[in-house]
């Protein structure tokens, strides 16, 4: 959903959604117009802050375009959740040729406002962190078999903290990896060859055509002008850099097939500034939970009834904050095992560099970098130690938002039941006490996989003995002989353990009290 800033003036009155008729017109012009649609700045009363309303009309849309297209975007707004994807607050249809969209508002307008304000952004750090943000929204739909077919400038917008949010899902659509797609659709320049010449292609190879198209334009600031026949002529001569250069081509690949994806982008030279961004996959994100259906507020001065037939909220608010907190704790897990994992690795180039100085026979250069990889080795235990932890916080919260939900379909499961009784319904009633069962089950085990995971923690240390025994083990493996013994008042970099221990000791006993409370 495009929201350009230039349209609008920062002393526009926004007017009461309450106030909303969807079958007239809008005090205010909208910040964005198109053949089919138009979208309005509008203040919330229900969230207490700016939304965007994307109203569509849907006797504008060619009938056939309207049945093919709008159930599909419809369908992908209300379901995706993604911190680089605009957020759907409520569909509805409150008349028949009517259909809108509320979601949150973004107000520094499109990522090409940027670049039109900026001229160019700087590949380090902005453009690198901007790029990574948007192939992890796109990395996101195509794990879920969503294609975008629509990725370019005008359709990411720039939020308050500078982050962008992919937009706008008319063209986007289910489709399985190998299937090819037959719907010419997507904006020059930003369409691939195979579209061009009307030929079937990998939806989600076009995407990263896109992307690429995107990429080129924030670090040069202008569209690309390129032949496949002459990549050379793609870049001016000063810019970018070589590295960016690079993965800009592999993006921009003619072959589907060598064409870059989310793997090469991540893993490539250029995107090394960012190696441990990390993206939880969790299922909540995707699943549209059956909430009442979002409502208008309502006020004394506009009393009026609002259809809310066709679309609901995604998540209520309470569980929706549940599901975010869930999300950051086990983002913040996945870090910590990232990091565990990037210690490992260099705790095997500090016993490389072991080796090879014990070759050198450089004494005290191995005893520092046997202290260093056996520090790394400590790291990494503790890395995974922190992480377990949080899974365990992490499993808690996710009872309580269980819970939560099991309590909101007591009464529900109630009424059924008094129905069932009073048709002598024996068989439903077994049936729905089953139910009620798995559910507290599914909770014992959630919560005895929590305590599994809290019990007992240790604290590891490098002890002389194990630097010691490391280097042994080291030149035993290089086939060296220790004609002397290492200096052994070298100060090791690992702090003492035996405060750690009794703190841990007593973390444990305090947890083992509230269990039994």
């Amino acid at each position: 959903m495009s929201t350009k800033s230039g349209l609008s003036s920062s002393t526009e009155q926004l007017i009461p959604i309450v106030s909303l008729s969807i079958s007239g017109n809008f005090t205010t012009p909208p910040i964005a117009v198109t053949k089919h649609s138009a979208v309005y700045k509008v203040y919330s009363q229900i969230h207490r802050r700016p939304v965007a309303v994307k109203i569509i009309n849907k006797n504008a849309i060619p009938p056939n375009d309207a049945e093919k297209f709008l159930p599909r975007e419809l369908d992908i707004t209300l379901k995706v959740r993604h911190p680089h994807l605009s957020r759907c607050l409520c569909i509805m249809q409150p008349v028949p040729s009517k259909i809108a969209i509320i979601s949150d508002f973004y107000e520094r307008g499109t990522l090409l406002d940027l670049i039109l304000k900026e001229k160019r952004l700087k590949e380090h750090p902005l453009a690198i962190t901007l790029f990574r943000q948007l192939i992890e929204g796109v990395h996101y739909l195509h794990e879920r078999k969503i294609a975008h077919r629509d990725v370019k400038l005008e359709n990411i917008l720039v939020d308050g903290n500078g982050d962008i949010k992919l937009t706008d899902f008319g063209f986007a659509r289910h489709i399985e990896r190998r299937e090819r797609s037959r719907s010419f659709c997507g904006t020059k320049p930003y369409i691939s060859s195979q579209i061009s010449r009307l030929r079937p292609y990998d939806a989600f190879a076009a995407d990263y055509f896109a992307c690429g198209v995107v990429l080129y334009t924030m670090v040069v600031g202008k569209w690309p002008e390129y032949s496949i026949h002459s990549p050379v002529s793609l870049f001016p001569d000063d810019l970018p850099t070589v590295a960016c250069r690079r993965l800009i081509m592999s993006l921009l690949e003619e072959n589907e097939l060598c064409r870059a994806g989310y793997d090469e982008c991540v893993n490539s030279e250029w995107m090394g500034a960012h190696p441990h961004w990390v993206f939880a996959n969790h299922a909540f994100f995707y699943e549209q939970v059956q909430e009442p259906p979002f409502e208008f507020a309502s006020d004394e001065s506009t009393s009026r009834t609002t259809s809310t037939k066709a679309f609901k909220l995604g998540a209520g608010e309470s569980s929706m904050a549940l599901d975010k907190h869930l999300f950051e704790l086990k983002f913040a897990a996945k870090q910590l095992e990232k990091s565990a994992q990037r210690c490992e690795k260099e705790e095997k180039v500090e016993k490389d560099k072991l080796t090879a100085a014990i070759k050198k026979g450089n004494k005290e250069v191995a005893q520092v970098h046997a202290e260093n990889a056996i520090r790394k080795k400590n790291e990494a235990v503790n890395y995974i130690k922190m992480a377990a932890r949080i899974d365990a916080v992490a499993a808690r919260v996710q009872t309580a938002a269980t819970q939560k939900r099991v309590t909101t379909s007591m009464s529900g499961v109630v009424k059924a039941m008094e129905s069932a009784m009073k048709s002598m319904n024996l068989e439903k009633v077994q049936q729905l006490m089953d139910r009620f069962e798995r559910d507290f089950e599914d909770l014992d085990v959630t919560t005895k996989t929590m305590e599994k995971t809290m019990d007992g923690t240790t604290v590891l240390n490098a002890p002389k003995s194990q630097v010691d025994a490391l280097i042994a083990e080291a030149a035993d493996k290089a086939g060296i002989e220790l004609n002397q013994e290492l200096p052994g008042n070298v100060p090791t970099s690992v702090p003492a353990s035996s405060q750690s221990v009794s703190e841990d000791t007593d973390l444990t006993s305090r947890l083992a009290a509230l269990r039994n409370m």
